[in-house]
C-alpha cells in the first residue's frame, strides 16, 4: 500500500488533497469512475475523501481511509471486492465489517487488510489458499487469518500473502499464505493451530 499502485492495465494515486484519482484500462470498473471507459490520464474516484493509500490488484483496486477504513471497486469474480457479490463494482464500496485498518495489500484476484490488532483478513480467490483460512474456497467477504500470531507487515503478490509477525521468538519472517507453504511454516515453527 501507498500513495501510488499499479495493477495490470491501470494505476491509481493518492493525491496531495487525500482524494484517488485513476487512469489506464478500465474494462471491469477498475478505475472507479463509474464507467467501463478506458482513461488515458487521472480522473477521479467519486466519493473517496481523507484517503491515505491505495492499493491495486490486476483488475480492481482499494483505498484505506483516514479514519482507517476500507473502499474497494473492480472486477469481482473471485469476491476481491469484498461485497459478498461476484458482478463487478464499478464505483468505490466501503466494507462495512473492517475498522481500525492499520495497511492494505492487494493480490492478483484478492485482497487483505491488516489491522491494528495485529490479525489479519483477506477475501477473494482462495484457489492456492491465499486467504490463509485453511480453505481452498473463495470468499466474497473478509474472513480472518488463521494460527499466526500478531503481524506488524502485510503483503500480497498474484496467488499469495505474506505477514511479518511481530513475535521475535520467530524471527519475524515473512509468512506465506498459500497452503503449502503456510502448512510447512506451522509444521516448521511448531505453531499450534
Amino acid at each position: 500500500m501507498g500513495r501510488l499502485s499499479a495493477g495490470a492495465g491501470h494505476t491509481c494515486a493518492v493525491a496531495r488533497d487525500a482524494t484517488v484519482s485513476c487512469w489506464g484500462s478500465n474494462p471491469d470498473g477498475q478505475l472507479g469512475d463509474g464507467s467501463e471507459a478506458d482513461s488515458w490520464s487521472p480522473t477521479r474516484v467519486p466519493g473517496l475523501t481523507d484517503m491515505r493509500g491505495v492499493a491495486a490488484g490486476s483488475y480492481h483496486t482499494c483505498a484505506l481511509a483516514g479514519v482507517r477504513s476500507i473502499a474497494c471497486w473492480g472486477w469481482n469474480v473471485g469476491g476481491q471486492v469484498g461485497d459478498g457479490q461476484i458482478a463487478n463494482r464499478l464505483e468505490p464500496y466501503p466494507l462495512p465489517d473492517l475498522s481500525s485498518i492499520a495497511a492494505i495489500a492487494m493480490g492478483s484476484y484478492h485482497s487483505c487488510a491488516l489491522l491494528g490488532d495485529g490479525s489479519e483478513r483477506c477475501w477473494g480467490q482462495n484457489d492456492y489458499g491465499q486467504l490463509g483460512n485453511g480453505s481452498e474456497i473463495n470468499s466474497g467477504t473478509p474472513v480472518g487469518v488463521f494460527s499466526l500470531p500478531p503481524s506488524t507487515a502485510i503483503a500480497a503478490g498474484g496467488r499469495h500473502s505474506c505477514a511479518r509477525l511481530a513475535d521475535i521468538h520467530l524471527d519475524s519472517i515473512p509468512v506465506d499464505f498459500s497452503s503449502q507453504s503456510l502448512r510447512r511454516f506451522l509444521v516448521t515453527h511448531q505453531v499450534d493451530s
